[in-house]
């Protein structure tokens, strides 16, 4: 888990400093209610204090304000969620559509997670099945945005560490933002 949260933490730290923040990031984008919350993803804990400080396995990772923005651990821009529900990340790149209850990939269609009133947190695969991918505590409707910004943005890095820790072996180059 401290690895997920180190490679995170350098990750965004090297692309901070050739970045821009989002179109709007002063003003910031649509008004969210931090919640006090944890999201079981099988052995990933994700939590959420009322300051907004993102825990993932008990070290800061990131950070959300009442304005929509997702910060790193140095305060650097990672993405702002605006009015229409649209994610923008540094230098304007496109993170996808979060709403309420659902999250959508740049370019898509569809729904890749889903959250129902109890917490329990949907995703659809590839194959358009929908498969459990853990539980939200403490999201209230007022603070749902908030659970599925977060789930939408870390949700991603999980997954594709799930990918590279069962694809065996690969040689890469460059650094991304990831776990």
């Amino acid at each position: 888990m401290n690895k997920l949260v180190f490679s995170l933490s350098l990750a965004l730290a090297v692309t901070a400093c050739s970045t821009s923040p989002p179109m709007g990031w002063k003003q910031g984008g649509q008004p969210i209610a931090i919640p006090r919350a944890r999201w079981v993803n099988g052995e990933t804990l994700v939590d959420v204090g009322p300051q907004g400080r993102v825990l993932i396995g008990g070290r800061h990772a990131l950070t959300v304000d009442q304005a929509g923005r997702v910060y790193d651990v140095d305060n650097n821009p990672v993405a702002l969620l605006q009015s229409d529900g649209y994610v923008i990340g540094t230098d304007d790149d496109p993170m996808g559509w979060v709403g309420g209850n659902e999250a959508i990939l740049p370019g898509e269609d569809y729904s890749w997670l889903a959250m129902d009133q109890a917490g329990l947190l949907l995703r659809t695969d590839d194959d358009g099945d929908q498969r459990p991918f853990g539980q939200w505590m403490g999201c209230r409707q007022v603070t749902q945005q908030t659970c599925m910004l977060i789930s939408h943005i870390v949700g991603q890095r999980i997954l594709a560490r799930r990918r590279a820790r069962h694809s065996g072996p690969s040689v890469g180059i460059g650094i991304g933002f990831g776990f």
